[in-house]
């Protein structure tokens, strides 16, 4: 049992530690291509990245062992760190033959050139190609591809851009928005409970809202979050949290959850999203949205669960009841039932260029520090 728990924990640095780490253009540890075909998609990606600044690798693996090829393509990405810090202008192709996928992830600087449609569709237009196992062609057609889309005026300058987000940290700072704003909310009801009008109350509750406000503000505003969308954001959700617990302690369950659930349906959408919520406007959508899907497709499991609540409260009761009539008559009798009752350097050293070496393929090929904004297109075959 020990065993299971042990390697289904590590099961995620088991598939990491058995991919070889990229150090060249084009990393095939199962030898899917030829040495002349490494060398011609090496030096398309070399002369990519001298015509366009974009770093690109490309990785063939046989399986991603169960994974999602793109948790597993930014999994990769992250300890690559393709591109120079700053500009994350590095671009990772995964293909992953025997589960017939591949991948596009794409660094956050070019994630305007590079659009998630985008790259789904250069990936596709491959896909006869990749069918027939003609790895070489596809693989030269999607550099092709990029090099159309990007224009090296597109990318941010060197050291002019703040670092950015990956998705997992993007949707970690939403969850823990989400949350803080419902337990600061409960904190609230509860000294509200006691009387704010004790100073020190008054105070504690302040210092409640005050602090984890602070916080996240700080946070957030070294990602893509500016400090008014927290703060309105912030101050929106205690409210909205505060007004449902409130609704709750009165007994109104179902209004309360009611209440609940559109916002909690917000966070589990953000969690599947690909483009995490970053200005209001699109905050009060996703919040309109999910009201209008989220209460009609809960309210027979709201009302089925309040059926269920209230049989079982009246099951308690009929039972205190005749447990209250047969201690009235046995003294004994009721003593008896009570005792048994969770490298930033750019440029040159880091992945410098090979137009001196006589082969493209022993380039050497690690990343620079740049990171990838989640954004990218995937395709099957």
């Amino acid at each position: 049992m020990v065993k299971t728990v042990l390697l289904t924990l590590l099961f995620p640095l088991l598939v990491l530690a058995a991919v070889p780490s990229i150090t060249r253009p084009v990393t095939d540890p199962q030898g899917m291509l030829t040495p002349q075909e490494t060398e011609a998609i090496s030096r398309a990606l070399v002369d990519l990245r001298a015509q366009k600044q974009v770093q690109m690798a490309v990785l063939l693996v046989e399986s991603t062992n169960g994974q999602p090829i793109e948790d597993y393509a930014e999994a990769i990405f992250r300890e690559w760190k393709g591109g120079e810090a700053g500009r994350d202008n590095g671009l990772l192709l995964v293909i992953a033959r025997g589960d017939r996928r591949s991948r596009l992830e794409v660094g956050y600087g070019l994630e305007s050139s590079l659009t998630d449609g985008e790259t789904t569709d250069l990936l596709h237009a491959q896909g006869p190609l990749l069918r027939e196992g003609r790895f070489e062609p596809a693989l030269l057609a999607i550099i092709a591809g990029v090099r159309e889309q990007v224009s090296p005026d597109d990318l941010p300058s060197p050291g002019g851009a703040t670092m950015s987000w990956t998705r997992f940290e993007s949707r970690m700072f939403l969850m823990v928005l989400f949350l803080t704003a419902c337990v600061v909310a409960r904190l609230l009801l509860q000294l509200q409970v006691s009387g704010l009008r004790d100073l020190k109350n008054s105070g504690l509750a302040a210092m409640v809202v005050a602090l984890p406000l602070g916080t996240l503000v700080s946070i957030g505003w070294s990602g893509p979050w500016s400090p008014v969308f927290t703060l309105v954001v912030y101050g929106v959700l205690v409210g909205l949290f505060f007004w449902g617990w409130s609704l709750l302690k009165r007994k109104q369950t179902l209004w309360g959850l009611l209440l609940l659930f559109p916002m909690w349906s917000v966070l589990v959408g953000q969690l599947w999203t690909r483009v995490p919520l970053v200005n209001l406007a699109d905050f009060f959508r996703w919040i309109l949205l999910s009201s209008l899907v989220s209460i009609p497709a809960s309210l027979p499991f709201l009302l089925l669960g309040l059926m269920v609540h209230r049989l079982f409260q009246q099951q308690r009761a009929n039972a205190a009841r005749s447990y209250s009539g047969s201690s009235e008559s046995s003294s004994w009798g009721w003593s008896v039932g009570s005792s048994s009752s969770y490298d930033s350097s750019s440029s040159s050293s880091g992945w410098s260029s090979s137009s001196d070496s006589s082969s493209s393929s022993s380039s050497d090929w690690g990343g620079g520090g740049g990171s990838s904004g989640g954004g990218g297109g995937s395709d099957s075959w």
